[in-house]
């Protein structure tokens, strides 16, 4: 968050642009394991016989 009082909005919304343009440049190139970690531990388990992910909360 900014003041509009004391920053030009201009300004803020070309800083914002050149981030998001450097991050889709940064994502182009990666793979998807590479982008999405997972934020809570993931346990295998077999349930109906199957092996199954689940993440624990």
């Amino acid at each position: 968050m900014y003041s509009s009082r004391n920053v030009d909005e201009t300004q803020v919304e070309r800083a914002a642009q050149a981030v998001t343009a450097a991050e889709k440049a940064k994502n182009r190139g990666a793979i998807a394991s590479d982008m999405c970690e997972p934020v809570l531990p993931i346990q295998a388990l077999c349930i109906s016989s199957t092996c199954q992910s689940i993440v624990l909360k």
